[in-house]
């Protein structure tokens, strides 16, 4: 729980009891989520809540990860108001390099661990899953042009609507450096219902040396 001035942020985290990892003393993670609450007074204002700080070093973290949250619900708001010119800067200096470092982290441990079990094979294409506290998919699809083609291709998400279905436009929000930056996104409506809309962080990464991979690295951030 992490306190704001006028809101409450509260992580919940689901977890299954019921299941093979709960037969060796583990619960399996289902999904995670943040709810932001108000306090309203009697006369209809906001109550404005204590200030409270955080004094272990997972605390500060987590109260970092929780303002920068705040920061991007706000980004995010700007955006699909079409307000330009008020989007803030979704997070302040001493917590972006902490997050994209993260983005770009937790890609590489994930695809290094061992364990990855091919469950399908098509054409070029091989996919894997992992299955631990979460079930994680990776794919691998040989591609027949250069290596730093393909990289730039798939790095630049504005380009996404020409063969993803999935995508109806793609637009950077914010360039942060050279090679991490904003996406707002747009899927199409299914079954008539709303389009949905995502704000993505992306990094990209080159090799720093032969031999090691290109990394495109893609979170969502609200």
């Amino acid at each position: 729980i992490f306190f704001f001035p006028l809101s409450v942020e509260v992580g919940v985290r689901v977890e299954a009891y019921n299941c093979e990892e709960w037969a060796k003393g583990h619960a399996r993670h289902i999904n995670s989520a943040f709810f932001i609450f108000n306090a309203i007074k009697e006369n209809g204002e906001l109550f404005t809540f204590p200030r409270v700080k955080s004094t272990t070093k997972d605390g500060l973290r987590r109260y970092h990860e929780a303002t920068a949250r705040k920061r991007i619900r706000l980004a995010r708001k700007c955006v699909l108001l079409r307000k330009a010119d008020c989007i803030p800067d979704p997070w302040d200096k001493s917590n972006q390099e902490n997050i994209i470092n993260s983005n770009i982290a937790t890609l590489t441990k994930m695809a290094a661990k061992p364990g990855w079990k091919i469950t399908r094979t098509l054409d070029r294409i091989k996919i894997f899953t992992l299955e631990e506290d979460v079930l994680a998919t990776k794919v691998e699809m040989q591609v027949r042009i250069p290596s730093e083609r393909a990289f730039s291709l798939l790095s630049d998400f504005t380009l996404q609507a020409h063969w993803d279905k999935y995508y109806s436009t793609s637009r950077i929000v914010q360039n942060i450096t050279e090679d991490d930056k904003i996406y707002c996104i747009t899927s199409p409506s299914v079954n008539g219902n709303k389009s949905n809309d995502f704000l993505i962080l992306l990094s990209r990464r080159k090799p720093c040396k032969p031999g090691d991979p290109y990394i495109i690295a893609a979170r969502s951030v609200a």
